[in-house]
């Protein structure tokens, strides 16, 4: 659960009401950008789905096509199916990562899983 009487208080810093806080995360919810539970106007669960997560990356990391780059140049050279942390290999965070995978896997050019905190296992690559 969400901290609410922090919250609130963050909310009304920024000029904010918590209607305004909490109708925003519905629209974020409807238009599938995140998953959110609800109870009582109370969020339980909060998280970026990966519609969400891809285009939050979009918008905000100027840096996304060079981690891809870097991404598909490390993809060129692994070996099927063995578990490597990409993360720590392109330097960049394992979310991003994933997050860029998830996309290639969408246009049909990988298929991977993840394993662990930092690690992916590729089980194909088509470059």
């Amino acid at each position: 659960m969400l901290d609410h009487v922090a919250l609130t208080a963050t909310c009304e810093a920024q000029g904010l009401t918590h209607d305004q806080w909490f109708g925003g995360l519905v629209e974020l919810r409807e238009r599938k950008l995140v998953q959110m539970r609800a109870y009582d106007d109370k969020v339980a669960l909060l998280a970026l789905t990966q519609t969400g997560l891809w285009a939050y990356a979009t918008r905000f990391r100027a840096d996304l096509a060079d981690v891809t780059e870097r991404l598909l140049d490390v993809l060129d050279q692994v070996e099927p199916n063995v578990a490597l942390p990409l993360g720590a290999e392109i330097d960049a965070s394992p979310l991003l990562v994933e997050a860029v995978l998830e996309h290639l896997a969408g246009r049909r050019l990988v298929i991977f899983s993840r394993v662990g905190a930092d690690s992916f296992r590729i089980h194909r690559f088509t470059g």
